[in-house]
């Protein structure tokens, strides 16, 4: 599934950047669950993970993680959920070392998710 055609189905309008955010991680979340098929829910967790990790920027990430602490995360897919929960349980530090050593201080634009 390319990076268009998950983009297809996206409401035009959001209400909040938090509501944006949340669209991305499920639809990140669909394609790794598609590409695994089924029983592969660990894999699909874990690619989610590496993907939001990734290419997500810090401030996005701390916003999703705001949304889910104070609107809960009914709205998020099982899968997303469960990858940001898994990066959430991670030290501050270590993300932010993984996050540089992945290259988002290398030329690529903060924000800017590429998948």
């Amino acid at each position: 599934m390319s990076a268009g055609a998950l983009m297809e189905d996206e409401p035009q309008i959001h209400k909040s950047t938090a509501e944006r955010l949340v669209y991305m991680a499920n639809q990140i979340a669909t394609a790794f669950t598609a590409q695994v098929g089924k029983g592969g829910e660990g894999q699909a967790v874990s690619a989610t993970a590496d993907h939001l990790k990734s290419f997500w920027s810090r401030n996005m990430l701390r916003d999703i993680f705001a949304h889910i602490e104070t609107a809960g995360s009914d709205s998020l897919k099982p899968i997303a959920l469960k990858a940001l929960l898994h990066l959430r349980e991670r030290s501050p530090q270590a993300l932010q070392r993984e996050v540089e050593a992945a290259g988002m201080h290398s030329g690529r634009e903060q924000g800017d998710d590429a998948g």
